[in-house]
């Protein structure tokens, strides 16, 4: 049992260290670059006053398939609703017309 406490002591400490030596990251500085260098590319696109208005379009046409889908489902639900009134209603002309006949 003691040679497995060494082991395991042995291991959890070349972790730590191993740990401790990934820690450095990365240079000081550089994330800032990045940042600065892809704001500097996104404002001087071409098309950059486009994506803008491109994001809206797709807001609005989203907006309103939405709005269509909505439209679409109630006014199936009320014409199925109207369907089957008729059927109750064809149902009871039959069997009065059936009641009446010789």
């Amino acid at each position: 049992m003691n040679n497995l406490d060494d082991q395991l002591r042995r291991l959890l400490a070349s972790a730590r260290q191993e740990h401790a030596a990934n820690e450095s990251g990365s240079p000081y500085g550089l994330d800032t670059r990045v940042m600065a260098e892809w704001r500097a590319l996104r404002a001087g696109s071409p098309s950059a006053p486009f994506a803008s208005l491109y994001r809206q379009a797709i807001v609005w046409s989203h907006g309103i398939a939405c709005l269509a889908a909505i439209s679409f489902i109630r006014d199936w639900a009320a014409i199925s609703h109207m369907a089957s009134w008729q059927n109750i209603e064809m149902r009871i002309a039959n069997s009065e017309i059936q009641q009446h006949l010789p």
